[in-house]
């Protein structure tokens, strides 16, 4: 190279000719006046080596919550590296999320050394970090990002994506962002998809115009962290948008900025209120709904005016309250002062409800109870758990049903035939085996079909199971109601008493089979089944008790004690009582006492309150058992007492003043 060169601040660097090396650039001599080419890494070598402070970009992980402290730690925990007073090393990291943001972070107050991970590690003091929007080249540089281009189309977004074949997997945007392009009349528009994972096309997912949303490449400021509030000056008239300067509040207060015709500096009272907003917290108070007059705004400021002790403030602290038991959320939007008893009274106006929106009560004002559009079509209506989550629930069109008693065809196991179910309040519906599959349940059976008959009876054809046992019944017409022991499977011969078989006194009603109805209240009547218990045989007699209609089994008037004799085993030659079982009331409790004629009674089962009797036919079954030649009684399948020997044919005597007798049955086996 000819001589030393001196450049003047007319040197103007020039393509090179077309015989001249990208790599050369033309300079012109201050004293020959003759231009030359010269290497670009011979001309600016002497400068490099004398350079300080070169910026460098390193690329970092965005931390979840972008503060100083998590940027610190994550900048410690990088590899190590060195900062050797000629580099000044900024650091570059994009969130994840639908509102991407870049942040960059420059080192404070640092000296020369080595970072990074085992090295000295930095500090708060050390961090400051600017925020931008970022462009979508910044975006699709990163390594995560998935890119999809949809072509051209004068077509919204969504409607190209919808109809796409084949159609196209989207990532999940917790792994990456994904960026999708469309050509729309020669210019190329870039959208972040805000979108739920999948696959999106003309044969799956369907997009809509809330999972896009456009980007621009133009760099703006969204927001500032730092120890220092800066200005940040974009120049707009570049083909490409870049910041240019940055300038501190404290260059701002020292008059070391330029400002032209109509600027101002900012206030020291304004720099105040922004060195605070850096640093703001926010406290939750939670309160329990009760403590708040009326649950809304009015209320929770009558609950702050007089709140003892009083309530401090800071000047850089949000405080809200939240109701735990409600949900409702009030936010105080005055700061740096006190509020309760004696202090500045506050208003509505300072308050602000911030109530998730499932937890406000909500009020259609177009909808009063005296509006009527007509009937409701479907059996649907809209009401709350007791949890309050909206549900969609189904009408009751009438009350549950009623059951009175099952009657099949045969009570043998695996047997196909049909069962009479009897009560109330049945609905065609209930036999629709489809539509409402759950409508009829029968315990140890297969239904087949069903039929309706009546409101009070229904057919069904069913295949009963080799199981033998009492097994129950749950019908349902929107309203379900289920019956323990209904219905009775055995391989017996089973035998109910009808009016023929009674020898009863006039006042009881013998005409439904199997069932023994009192005639006068609180009287004692007695009836004796006339069918032989064969005493070298095995067999059963089971019963219910039910509720009559001409009073209450837990009346004052039908008191009774542990010998009343109620139901009784006796000798069919000559009527003698060998066992009893008396079920009665007694100080406001149904008592079960019973054993052998003439050893006293023992307690057969727990007494049980007034409410045993609360509906018309409590569920319980009891029975007497003559197994082997000794007779037992049974509540609900447990043995409660052993009674006697058999020696002779027996009969069952029933003596009644407070209740009926229903389900009678004679079970040989």
């Amino acid at each position: 190279m000819p001589g030393p060169i001196t450049i003047d601040n007319r040197l103007k660097i020039k393509n090179p000719p077309q015989d001249e090396a990208a790599d050369h650039i033309l300079m012109r001599n201050a004293e020959t006046k003759e231009v030359s080419s010269f290497p670009k890494e011979e001309v600016f070598a002497p400068f490099l080596a004398v350079m300080d402070n070169i910026k460098t970009e390193i690329a970092i992980t965005a931390p979840i919550d972008p503060t100083a402290a998590n940027f610190a730690d994550v900048i410690n925990a990088l590899p190590s590296f060195t900062i050797d007073g000629k580099t000044i090393p900024t650091f570059k990291a994009i969130s994840l999320g639908t509102d991407p943001v870049t942040y960059y972070v420059e080192l404070l107050n640092i000296g020369r050394g080595d970072y990074g991970i085992g090295n000295t590690a930095l500090t708060t003091a050390n961090i400051k970090i600017t925020s931008f929007e970022p462009t979508v080249t910044e975006i699709e540089t990163l390594s995560t990002t998935q890119t999809i281009d949809l072509g051209s189309s004068a077509s919204a977004i969504e409607t190209v994506l919808n109809a796409k074949t084949p159609s196209i997997l989207i990532q999940d945007q917790n792994t990456g962002y994904t960026v999708i392009k469309l050509t729309n009349g020669g210019v190329v528009e870039s959208y972040l998809w805000l979108g739920v994972t999948g696959t999106y096309g003309a044969a799956d997912l369907q997009s809509t115009a809330a999972d896009f949303q456009l980007l621009s490449n133009v760099t703006s400021v969204s927001k500032a962290t730092s120890a220092k509030f800066g200005i940040v000056k974009t120049d707009v008239t570049k083909p490409n948008p870049t910041v240019y300067v940055k300038e501190t509040v404290d260059d701002l207060l020292s008059n070391k900025v330029n400002k032209v015709t109509g600027e101002r500096l900012i206030t020291a009272a304004e720099i105040t209120k922004l060195s605070g907003l850096g640093s703001i917290t926010t406290t939750v108070k939670p309160i329990l709904s009760t403590v708040l007059a009326t649950q809304n705004v009015a209320g929770f400021v009558t609950y702050i005016n007089v709140l003892n002790p009083v309530l401090v403030v800071g000047a850089s602290e949000i405080v809200k309250y939240n109701t735990t038991d409600t949900g409702r959320v009030f936010e105080l939007k005055l700061r740096g002062r006190s509020f309760g008893v004696g202090q500045a009274a506050i208003v509505a106006a300072d308050v602000l409800e911030v109530t998730e929106f499932l937890n406000k009560d909500l009020k259609l004002s177009n909808y009063p109870n005296t509006r009527n559009d007509g009937q409701l079509p479907t059996n649907r209506v809209l009401s709350t758990d007791v949890n309050g989550n909206l549900k969609l629930y189904t009408i009751a069109i009438a009350p549950a049903p009623w059951i009175k008693e099952l009657i099949p065809d045969s009570y043998l196991p695996s047997t196909t035939g049909n069962i009479r179910i009897l009560g109330d309040f049945f609905t065609p519906s209930m036999c629709d085996r489809i539509l409402n599959p759950n409508a009829i349940i029968l315990g140890g059976v297969t239904i087949n079909y069903a039929t309706f008959v009546t409101s009070q009876e229904i057919l069904v054809n069913a295949t009963t199971g080799s199981v033998e046992g009492a097994f129950s019944c749950t019908l349902d017409n929107g309203l379900s109601t289920t019956k323990a022991s209904a219905l009775l499977i055995t391989y017996g011969t089973v035998f109910k008493p009808t009016a023929a078989e009674w020898t009863a006194d006039t006042s009881f009603d013998i005409s439904k089979e199997g069932e023994l109805h009192m005639g006068i209240y609180a009287t004692y009547k007695s009836a004796t089944w006339n069918r032989v218990l064969d005493y070298t045989q095995t067999w059963r007699i089971q019963f219910k008790l039910e509720k009559s209609p001409l009073g209450d089994p837990m009346g004052a008037g039908v008191a009774g004690g542990t010998d009343e004799r109620n139901f009784t085993i006796i000798k069919a030659s000559n009527n003698t009582e060998l066992s009893q079982v008396s079920m009665y009331q007694n100080s406001n409790s149904f008592k079960t006492f019973g054993g052998i004629i003439g050893s006293g009674s023992a307690q057969l089962y727990p007494h049980q309150p007034a409410s045993f009797w609360a509906t018309s036919n409590p569920i319980q079954v009891y029975e007497y058992r003559y197994i082997a030649g000794t007779l037992y009684f049974y509540i609900d399948g447990v043995i409660k007492a052993t009674m006697h020997t058999g020696t002779e044919n027996m009969l069952f005597k029933i003596k009644l003043k407070a209740y009926d007798v229903v389900g009678i049955k004679y079970i040989q086996l």
